[in-house]
């Protein structure tokens, strides 16, 4: 049976234009605001934990938002009132709908980024490794891809991976794609 959650939140953004952002809401009157987007052309949700506005409104082409210490322009900077904007995305846990535990061989990721990119590959909600993929040339956004050999004492039935950028580089990633060896049962 379906549970139904309600969310205290309101549509407070809509763009179709170039900007590249189509939804947001964000809860009112809240101390810390959790921002949720939608990008409505490819179904792609996706959030700001430290996004913290309670208004948002395009102005003369421009996105803005506001809070309690003023009215900022959006997405035209390279950093977060001079900070590094830290980005990151994670895959659910997954079995991949084999129980048995698995060790993953290599991973293969296309992107393009103008830096470092981290990967982490957690196993079993309990062991944790950490793959740095570096630039292939620096100073530059530019495609590329990264074959990121994975540890052999790293094995588990469920597994999480993230991706991260380091030093608020900016990136998108093209494809990402699994090696597994599938273990027998018990081992």
């Amino acid at each position: 049976m379906a549970k139904t959650v309600g969310l205290d939140a309101h549509l407070v953004y809509s763009n179709s234009g170039s900007v590249g952002l189509d939804a947001i809401i964000a809860p009112p009157n809240v101390e810390k605001r959790l921002t949720i987007g939608l990008n409505l052309r490819r179904s792609a949700p996706y959030q700001w934990n430290t996004f913290d506005f309670n208004s948002f409104a395009v102005f003369n082409g421009v996105p803005i938002a506001s809070n309690e210490d003023g009215i900022f322009s959006l997405f035209d900077a390279d950093n977060d009132d001079g900070g590094d904007i830290e980005a990151f995305f994670e895959f659910p846990t997954t079995d991949f709908d084999i129980p048995n535990s698995k060790k993953m061989r290599k991973t293969f990721v296309s992107l393009e980024t103008s830096g470092s990119m981290i990967m982490r590959a957690t196993v079993d909600d309990l062991d944790e490794k950490s793959f740095i993929m570096p630039p292939k040339m620096t100073g530059q956004k530019q495609h590329q891809a990264h074959s990121v050999g994975m540890r052999r004492d790293q094995k588990g039935a469920y597994w999480m991976f993230r991706l991260e950028n380091t030093n608020g580089c900016d990136f998108s990633i093209d494809s990402i794609v699994l090696s597994a060896f599938i273990l027998g049962m018990g081992r």
